[in-house]
């Protein structure tokens, strides 16, 4: 009686050291073992002189899950802020669901600091936010990115370009200001485009880096 007693506590206690993620059920959205599953470079990146994506295609050489991922090749310059990014068009129902995820190995080659933000185009109207905080990729190893999408949260922005005026008034530029953006029920239900970008700052570079296991968990 007293050795099943000790069993349940023990058992108990695994349980309480386990996750919640690990109770929560996840289901895989692109696993890129048959082809690009609908990613590819957005065009309007195509033109801007910091968006440096220069081809994506499907590849066996590293895979989270599976034997296939997603491999982004990019050339970022010395100097100033440079990103690699793709995207998938919807609309997507995430509705049900409290968190994105996806997997981004970057090579131990890479020797700078590089990270990893998420995008979501949502609504009748388009509107575009990223996550708040990036993930810091880890070299030579998969770094799990993960956006949080409960209803009411505040991790996400939007960005709005205000005039920069001089003393006179006249207007000398544009400046970007981050808005904070409490996710809706109508964002989660129809998901227009999805984003994964990969960011780095005076870190050039020229090679792939590696994206899987693109799931949501709810």
């Amino acid at each position: 009686m007293k050795k099943t007693a000790l069993q349940c506590v023990v058992f108990l206690f695994l349980i309480s050291l386990l996750t919640p993620s690990a109770f929560s059920a996840e289901k895989l959205i692109y696993s890129f073992e048959e082809d690009l599953d609908g990613w590819a470079i957005p065009d309007w990146s195509r033109d801007k002189v910091d968006y440096a994506t220069k081809s994506v295609e499907t590849s066996k050489k590293v895979a989270s899950k599976g034997k296939s991922s997603l491999k982004m090749n990019v050339q970022f310059p010395k100097d100033g802020w440079y990103a690699g990014v793709v995207d998938v068009e919807g609309p997507l129902d995430w509705s049900k669901y409290n968190t994105v995820l996806c997997d981004i190995y970057a090579p131990s080659k890479y020797l700078e600091r590089v990270e990893a933000r998420l995008a979501i185009n949502v609504g009748k109207k388009w509107l575009w936010i990223e996550q708040k905080k990036s993930t810091k990729l880890e070299r030579g190893k998969w770094t799990t990115v993960r956006a949080d999408l409960t209803t009411g949260n505040t991790s996400w922005r939007k960005t709005e370009m205000v005039e920069k005026k001089d003393k006179e008034g006249k207007i000398r530029g544009y400046v970007a200001r981050y808005i904070t953006v409490e996710l809706k029920d109508s964002y989660k239900e129809k998901v227009q485009v999805f984003t994964i970008r990969i960011e780095a700052v005076n870190s050039p570079y020229k090679g792939a880096f590696y994206i899987d296991n693109i799931r949501l968990e709810e």
